[in-house]
């Protein structure tokens, strides 16, 4: 048979597989929306605003160099893209050394090595070890210790990297100013060690607290509580004639994502967000328990992580960071609404009892007070006075994805994804997490 031949089977086979993929992943996305309430389903769909994904579409997006917005694919292009694709797979046919024997990895997953708590333990110990934050070289060491598992476990596995946006803080303060003859109060805003703790060499490797992707500025305004910052709290706070309105406003975590607690606060007029964690929630309320010894977050301890509104990098929305590649300006980035507009910190417990007994005003309703040794919830705003300031360092950093295929018994030509997201988190709460578990 002539090598074009060749290539005309293959193409005709590759272009069945797309459509049979297709189908396949329709079909699983209908089950998938089925299966969740509309209205949650409706709410992922808005907020992220994914483009629907089928085999082609990822097939597009795979081969896209710049921005998508700036290249049509015609018909010819396209039969090229299939026909080098078609022999790109025959090659790596050919190419690929054979999976692992079946009998090798299938059975670890039945049996008890893999499950037990020994061995779990020593995987969280080895993650929790220190601090790994993305692109940092502890983050690497780390993705070379799942591949090499992944290895041990024989599976078919290797790492992929890719450069993205990444912020890390500068300088961040925070001060609360009350009434004379009450003094003013700059808080620290640090986690402290707990007595006892096994791994103080580790605590300054511990990147300060703050929320990825914030916005660098300042805010001054009265202090403001606004629950969990939902949109509906917002309306509760408008019908007892409460107006944020230039505010620094306090929210706790919990209900909602902590970047729709900022975005809802600048909708409403704010200048910046306090995020404390309240113990009602997380601190074990008045059972004065916690890490090291109940899985409660001790009052000093803190909640990180991202205040981006999107998915992956946010300069390279739809298309693949790799380098080089054609990324957005932060100039773009902003007006695609996908990172917040004013600047905002998470804080502990103890620093958000401090800033709650400096609001007056109407007494908060009942859903909205504390735990019950907690000080009296109200709204205000004022008469506290908050000072808030965040710097934050945005550069483009190398991070992995560490891929282990593990051949299906039946119906190995299709693929099932399980993936974990990386989330930027300080030492005490992975060291909780592994004393806990």
């Amino acid at each position: 048979m002539s090598i074009p031949d060749v290539c005309y089977q293959m193409r005709a086979l590759f272009a069945f597989k797309l459509k049979e993929q297709s189908r396949h992943f329709s079909l699983l996305r209908l089950k998938v929306e089925r299966n969740l309430p509309s209205s949650k389903y409706t709410e992922q769909r808005l907020r992220h605003n994914h483009t629907q994904l089928n085999m082609t579409s990822l097939q597009e997006r795979r081969s896209m160099p710049t921005k998508p917005s700036m290249f049509r694919i015609n018909s010819t292009a396209t039969a090229l893209l299939i026909a080098t694709t078609s022999l790109s797979i025959l090659l790596f046919i050919i190419t690929s050394p054979p999976p692992p024997p079946k009998s090798s990895y299938y059975s670890l997953y039945i049996s008890k090595s893999l499950s037990d708590n020994a061995t779990i333990s020593q995987h969280l110990f080895a993650l929790t070890r220190r601090p790994h934050v993305a692109g940092s070289e502890a983050n690497a060491e780390a993705a070379a210790y799942v591949l090499s598992t992944f290895n041990s476990y024989n599976l078919r596995s290797h790492i992929v990297s890719y450069d993205v946006s990444l912020t890390y803080p500068l300088s961040r303060t925070l001060k609360l100013t009350r009434p004379p003859p009450d003094p003013a109060t700059t808080f620290d805003l640090r986690q402290e060690i707990y007595p006892g703790d096994p791994y103080p060499d580790v605590a300054n490797e511990v990147l300060p607290t703050f929320h990825a992707y914030a916005k660098s500025g300042t805010a001054a305004g009265f202090a403001a509580y606004v629950n969990y910052g939902r949109v509906e709290d917002y309306v509760t706070l408008k019908e007892m004639g409460v107006n944020v309105s230039g505010a620094v406003v306090l929210a706790r975590y919990g209900e909602i994502y902590r970047g729709d607690i900022v975005e809802n606060a600048y909708e409403a007029g704010a200048v910046g967000v306090v995020v404390f964690t309240d113990r009602k929630d997380y601190g074990g309320g008045a059972s004065h328990r916690w890490f090291p010894d109940d899985k409660w977050m001790p009052p000093s301890g803190v909640q990180v992580g991202t205040v981006y509104g999107g998915a992956g990098d946010p300069t390279t929305p739809g298309w693949p960071s790799t380098s080089p590649c054609e990324r957005l300006s932060n100039n773009e980035v902003e007006r695609r609404g996908d990172v917040p507009l004013i600047p905002s910190l998470p804080v502990s417990a103890a620093d958000g009892d401090i800033i709650m007994r400096s609001i007056g005003g109407q007494v908060a309703n009942d859903d909205w007070q504390g735990s019950a040794d907690a000080p009296l919830y109200r709204v205000g705003t004022g008469p506290g006075f908050l000072n808030l300031s965040y710097t934050g360092n945005q550069i483009i950093a190398t991070i992995q994805n560490v891929i282990g295929v593990i051949e299906g018994a039946e119906e190995p030509d299709r693929y099932a994804l399980i993936s974990f997201k990386n989330i930027i988190s300080d030492y005490l709460v992975s060291f909780h997490a592994f004393h806990m578990a």
